[in-house]
């Protein structure tokens, strides 16, 4: 087999290889109400703009009247005014039965988010979110989280706090650092 078969067969391979692989889901920028900027990795901070495409590493922060709506797919992200967020990882995978599981991880330095986890079409989602000394992990769930206090307005999330200890927080309960 020349060198030229052999690049030929392996492009074939991993054309077939990619086929199955899911396609990783775009972090959206929605609706902007005031002031908001973001840093893509390497890149200098710039405004936010509606529809721009958020990639792993990729910073937003918003100002003193500031809200972002971030979407991934069905679930949907609100950044309130003077918070900062960090779009960690993405990951995407098929499980046994062909069903797309996604797990997204954020970061939130400083803030308030109002999270909204919604299932994939074609699978299900979770959502990890870290603060400084907390953070919280929840699928099928709204919740609002400040880095230090979580409140669950729909399903159940779980909460860990800064001393390590983790526990579930459901519908209508609040919780904070202890």
């Amino acid at each position: 087999m020349t060198l030229n078969s052999q690049i030929v067969f392996f492009a074939i391979s991993l054309v077939g290889f990619c086929r199955d692989l899911p396609a990783i889901t775009p972090v959206r920028v929605g609706k902007i109400e005031g002031h908001a900027e973001v840093r893509a990795p390497a890149a200098a901070w710039r405004n936010a703009q509606e529809g721009m495409i958020l990639e792993a590493g990729s910073v937003i922060t918003t100002g003193f009247t500031g809200t972002v709506l971030i979407s991934i797919a069905e679930t949907t992200i609100t950044l309130f005014p003077l918070s900062k967020l960090i779009i960690v990882n993405i990951d995407e995978k098929p499980d046994a039965n062909k069903q797309v599981v996604q797990h997204i991880i954020l970061a939130l330095p400083l803030g308030r988010i109002n999270a909204i986890i919604q299932p994939l079409v074609n699978g299900e989602t979770s959502l990890t979110v870290h603060g400084p000394k907390t953070s919280c992990t929840a699928q099928g769930t709204t919740f609002e989280y400040d880095t230090e206090t979580i409140t669950v307005l729909q399903g159940r999330a779980r909460f860990t706090g800064k001393d390590g200890r983790s526990f579930f927080v459901d519908k209508d309960e609040s919780s904070d650092a202890f």
